[in-house]
């Protein structure tokens, strides 16, 4: 069969008008791994490495899209296929990865100790249910897509992140996992939160902070962090689901290079991602270039925020 002469056993868009529900129901399953604090780019990575498994097309084409919007490292999606020799993958994405694998050949073969012991060793009790969710539901949708053969949303050109004047080739956008990498970052973090003290308060601050759900990016050149953004998902009756921009900050000595649009435009991708009604962020009342700044890409001052001590 020739690429013209293929046609899906039924299209995606008539799929999703006939039994609206399926897929509601199969995204409802998507939100409650992404609200249980897993890292979006692991499940990304088993979705990833199930699909390849179950042979659907759309579903690895779907999942890589996603992928290279968050950023994920290049060697990590190619060898994914072969991830117990690649050398790139740390033991909690190998543990990850063979738990995705044993659920997904557990008709052939039944789910060892081994496995589980490996899982349990790296992950949570919360953490492996959510896991073993996000195995699920992509091994319900590959059977769907995969089956009904709808076509792969095939993204027109290479991928590129939106740059704003940013030298591509040069920066890197990174997420920030590891401490070591964490107190990298803390000489321009201290730019922004003077108040931290010293590298240890903060590396202790990150640490207590991520177990919360807080996330911290860089854009980097080499070692040189540019910019840095912290964020985490957080849901309320005023905003509904929202991406919450603690920090945002650029280096003093890089300002006007369009680092900060750069990385404010990937937090906008990464809350779309994230299924995020909208992006929310404060900023001091003093701050007259950061409010022209925001103004300029699409944020409004839509209220004032009271602060002030417990201690009458």
């Amino acid at each position: 069969m020739t690429i013209s002469e293929y046609a899906p056993r039924i299209a995606w868009s008539d799929f999703e008008r006939m039994a609206p529900e399926v897929p509601a129901a199969l995204r409802a399953l998507g939100k409650a791994v992404d609200d249980s604090g897993l890292d979006k780019a692991l499940t990304e990575l088993l979705k990833l490495r199930v699909s390849q498994l179950n042979g659907c097309a759309y579903c690895i084409q779907f999942h890589l899209n996603i992928a290279r919007r968050l950023g994920m490292a290049a060697p990590k999606l190619d060898l994914v296929a072969a991830w117990r020799d690649a050398g790139v993958f740390s033991a909690r994405e190998r543990a990850a990865l063979a738990w995705a694998e044993a659920l997904t050949g557990m008709a052939r073969a039944h789910v060892c100790d081994a496995v589980y012991a490996e899982v349990q060793h790296q992950f949570d009790a919360g953490e492996i249910a959510a896991l073993t969710t996000a195995v699920a539901t992509i091994n319900a949708w590959n059977r769907i897509a995969g089956a009904l053969q709808f076509a792969a949303p095939i993204s027109r050109g290479v991928f590129q992140p939106r740059t704003h004047g940013v030298n591509a080739r040069a920066a890197r956008f990174q997420r920030i996992d590891d401490e070591v990498q964490a107190r990298r970052c803390y000489p321009l973090m201290a730019q922004l939160r003077h108040q931290l003290g010293s590298e240890d308060a903060f590396a202790a601050r990150w640490r207590r902070l991520a177990e919360g759900g807080y996330r911290l990016v860089a854009l980097a050149q080499g070692e040189c962090v540019l910019a840095l953004a912290g964020y985490r998902v957080q849901e309320n009756l005023v905003h509904g689901r929202f991406l919450y921009v603690d920090d945002l900050v650029t280096d003093a000595d890089a300002r006007r290079a369009g680092h900060g649009a750069w990385l404010l435009n990937r937090l906008k991708d990464e809350a779309r991602l994230l299924g995020c009604e909208k992006l929310v962020l404060d900023t001091p009342l003093s701050n007259a270039l950061g409010h022209r700044f925001y103004f300029r890409h699409g944020l409004l001052a839509t209220a004032l925020r009271f602060s002030g001590p417990t201690e009458l």
